[in-house]
């Protein structure tokens, strides 16, 4: 018997997205930066973005991990259109999902439910809250038994 082997990418995927890179969520309270609003802007098809939309696409989270767009354009160091991004779920949604747990001082790898002290930290780092620990938790036993 072949044991899965569920990684921490696999739960985050799951809980924000249910596996769609697609995704896309509007967050209207988030102030994004204007070092990102110049970052995304600069990258606009055929040069042209105005700030605003700029500002949308910084303060909304994309793909299967849902990586906010300030984020996806400073910290993870994206360069192109959102449109190639979304299209891209194995090659650059999940180099830019590695880079930004590199940000945070994490890595991916096999996921322990059982380590409550990591599971906490990465929560607190990843989403802001302790209890998205026990979404990651219940991802990994969802899809450990799949």
């Amino acid at each position: 018997m072949v044991e899965h082997i569920v990684k921490l990418s696999d739960c985050v995927a799951y809980v924000e997205s249910s596996f769609n890179p697609l995704a896309m969520r509007f967050e209207p309270a988030w102030q994004p930066s204007q070092e990102a609003v110049d970052a995304i802007t600069r990258h606009a098809v055929n040069g042209y973005m105005d700030g605003p939309t700029g500002r949308v696409i910084a303060a909304t989270s994309w793909g299967k991990y849902q990586i906010m767009g300030q984020n996806l354009y400073t910290t993870c160091g994206y360069g192109g259109t959102i449109n190639s991004y979304l299209n891209d779920e194995n090659g650059v949604q999940y180099e830019t999902f590695k880079k930004f747990l590199a940000s945070i001082g994490f890595e991916d790898g096999p996921f322990n439910p059982s380590n409550a002290p990591f599971n906490r930290r990465f929560a607190i780092a990843y989403n802001g809250s302790p209890v998205y620990s026990q979404s990651l938790v219940n991802a990994f036993y969802a899809l450990a038994n799949q």
